[in-house]
């Protein structure tokens, strides 16, 4: 075992995280990556930019994200973002979104 599984080990990593996480655990370090795991963070709005953003904070993992937004999918989102379809225009953008509800849980 090396000197940072160790230490991680230590810290509250399982071996699946260190692996998973080896690349941010070089560059930040262990306690960066379990202040990230302890993290909440609050996203409002989810647009293109709100998709990229919640992406790349679930793919650093963070602990918590919670996603607030109560607007409906339109069709000039359909175009522009890959997370929806035309079958879910009209329906709430988070439900949709995040999670991946059916139609009669999203309305």
């Amino acid at each position: 075992m090396t000197e940072v599984t160790m230490t991680a080990a230590t810290e509250g990593l399982s071996a699946d995280e260190i692996a998973l996480y080896d690349r941010q655990l070089r560059l930040w370090g262990i306690e960066a990556q379990n202040r990230m795991r302890r993290a909440n963070i609050l996203l409002i709005t989810i647009r293109a930019l709100g998709n990229e953003i919640a992406k790349n904070l679930v793919l650093a993992g963070i602990g918590c994200l919670t996603v607030l937004d109560a607007d409906t999918v339109s069709q000039a989102e359909v175009a522009s973002e890959f997370f929806v379809t035309d079958e879910d225009i009209g329906r709430n953008v988070c439900l949709n979104r995040m999670f991946g509800y059916p139609a009669n849980l999203a309305e």
